[in-house]
């Protein structure tokens, strides 16, 4: 390590790099589905598209991440902004 990598600074580039992956994902899956792809289908075409493994990206795991994701949207509609 150096002085400008330190090891929380990696840890927070880190987070933030994930952060974005999770939102370029989710956005781009709640997009394919607002035009009518079915949510697996976009899922698999995101990975196609960054070229990813199942070893990188289980399906499962990222098709539970958009239901939490949907389930989350859904709950914000209900919160009243008055």
């Amino acid at each position: 390590m150096c002085r400008y990598a330190s090891a929380g600074r990696l840890y927070t580039l880190a987070q933030t790099i994930e952060h974005t992956f999770d939102q370029t994902f989710l956005l781009y899956v709640a997009s394919a589905v607002d035009h009518g792809m079915a949510a697996a289908e976009a899922i698999q075409k995101f990975m196609d598209k960054y070229d990813l493994s199942e070893e990188d990206l289980k399906m499962e795991t990222a098709y539970k991440r958009w239901q939490r994701y949907q389930k989350k949207e859904k709950e914000r509609e209900l919160i009243p902004l008055w």
